[in-house]
């Protein structure tokens, strides 16, 4: 893990939640963790285009939070548009990370419209 976020995550219990990064917290522009977020959302785009025939390419970043349990649980939501096109999507992901097994995306979706 990145050492910025093994510090962020120290004090944060075994089973416990810890928002990475909120794009709408004032608290929320460290660089270091936005730039950490992008593999993250990269992989998630990866295994969503290839089930599909429309690829996507990342936008930005809404938010991102980690779990502790057995490994880490990360879950994000960002921003992606088709390649060509400019309809902005939400995507949410989630990650699992287990100590030899290391990265895998466990779920990559377009958020539903909820208008």
């Amino acid at each position: 893990m990145q050492p910025h976020l093994t510090a962020l995550l120290s004090g944060v219990p075994i089973g416990g939640r810890y928002v990475v990064y909120n794009r709408d917290s004032y608290d929320s522009d460290d660089p270091e963790v936005i730039r950490s977020l992008k593999p993250y959302a990269d992989m998630a785009i990866d295994v969503f285009n290839q089930r599909q025939p429309i690829k996507y390419s990342v936008v930005g970043f809404l938010r991102a939070k980690k779990r502790i349990c057995g490994g880490f649980i990360t879950h994000v939501v960002f921003t992606a548009k088709p390649d060509e096109c400019d309809d902005v999507k939400t995507f949410r992901a989630n990650f699992r990370h287990t100590s030899g097994l290391g990265k895998e995306v466990t779920y990559v979706e377009i958020e539903p419209n909820l208008t």
